[in-house]
């Protein structure tokens, strides 16, 4: 379900988002944040805190930086992979948050 969720998002990046003005009170985008919250999260939490992202985006909110966040064990080497350590290679960014969740920032690099 997550692959057919991430194709859906896909497809709305790609063909829907352009129709429209850009409007998101967010950053990143919400169908950004949805789509790192399917790639990093289960399917049902991902679907929870994607829906809970777009029902803020509205105009009584005054929107801001939100970024996705992702729990990770204390043993997984994600964070720190052996011989990566040239950063044109580095495509997100693992701050942490609190109690083992880490805020899941992706890296732009423009050189």
């Amino acid at each position: 379900m997550k692959k057919q969720a991430i194709i859906l998002i896909n497809f709305y990046r790609t063909f829907l988002s352009p129709l429209k003005p850009a409007c998101c009170r967010f950053y990143p985008t919400c169908s950004q944040y949805a789509l790192e919250q399917f790639k990093y999260n289960s399917f049902f939490i991902a679907l929870y805190n994607s829906v809970f992202r777009i029902l803020k985006c509205n105009q009584l909110n005054d929107g801001g930086f939100n970024y996705a966040i992702r729990k990770i064990k204390k043993n997984n080497t994600l964070l720190f992979l052996k011989g990566q350590n040239k950063l044109d290679k580095l495509k997100f960014l693992f701050v942490p948050y609190k109690n083992e969740k880490y805020f899941i920032i992706k890296i732009i690099f423009k050189g």
